[in-house]
């Protein structure tokens, strides 16, 4: 990344956490939000690390937990600190790092005018920044999914385990937000498969080979119309008409195989 760039995504990411971390005391501590004074409150009766079960307190509770718990941990350690506005400036980090990783993906997917691009929309946009200022299940959900669909595209361009299991991580996380996270499974079973079986992988009789034992598409030297075997179009080994590209008897492929 050139500097005229990384001072593009610094003011980016400083524009992002201004307008996040701006006025979280908006409505001086009431809670306003149902949502956010539900969560809160059930969050202010957990204790780490003794009680962790929510339902001990609100059976009914429809929500991920990781929330809670992410809460009630921030919370013991800010002690003196109103829950409430803890809970506000978790959500504003978790906006933050979306802003981050939506900036990450769309440059390994699309390049970095885009990702910068695509940082900067997410930065201003008006939902974003509101749910940035309620502490519900929204924020740090977008984050983990970001997450998992970067390490997801990471995973289908190498293959490497170390992808997969940061993948499988930022999913489960996700799912401990909200269970439509669920919804993951799509995109990251297409990039498993992509990631253990890429296109293109000729050799070791991988789908795609040509008799020659190039991937398709390869021409020798970089020219363009050469056939996989370097030999110009229509010319057949030793002058015989019928001869295949590569010097073999037409029917007869590499190894004996048949087609």
């Amino acid at each position: 990344m050139t500097k005229t760039r990384l001072v593009i995504l610094t003011s980016i990411l400083l524009l992002a956490a201004g307008l996040r971390f701006y006025g979280l005391d908006w409505d001086g501590g009431l809670g306003a939000h149902p949502d956010e004074r539900y969560v809160v409150g059930v969050a202010e009766s957990l204790r780490w690390p003794d009680r962790l079960n929510p339902f001990d307190v609100a059976p009914d509770y429809a929500y991920g937990h990781l929330p809670l718990y992410l809460l009630a941990l921030a919370g013991s350690l800010a002690q003196g600190t109103d829950w409430l506005l803890v809970g506000r400036a978790l959500t504003a980090l978790f906006d933050l790092g979306t802003v981050a990783l939506t900036f990450a993906l769309a440059r390994r997917v699309y390049g970095e005018k885009v990702g910068l691009l695509a940082a900067a929309f997410v930065a201003l946009t008006v939902l974003h920044v509101q749910q940035a200022h309620f502490y519900t299940a929204d924020a740090p959900l977008a984050f983990f999914v970001l997450g998992a669909l970067l390490f997801a595209a990471r995973l289908a361009e190498s293959g490497r385990s170390r992808d997969a299991w940061l993948t499988g991580t930022c999913a489960g996380l996700a799912l401990g937000c909200k269970f439509s996270a669920a919804l993951l499974v799509l995109p990251l079973a297409a990039a498993y498969m992509v990631g253990a079986n890429p296109l293109g992988q000729a050799q070791g009789g991988m789908v795609g080979a040509n008799p020659c034992g190039r991937p398709l598409g390869q021409a020798q030297g970089g020219m363009v119309g050469a056939n996989p075997c370097g030999r110009p179009r229509g010319q057949a080994q030793g002058g015989m008409v019928g001869a295949n590209p590569c010097g073999r008897p037409r029917g007869q492929a590499q190894g004996g195989m048949v087609g």
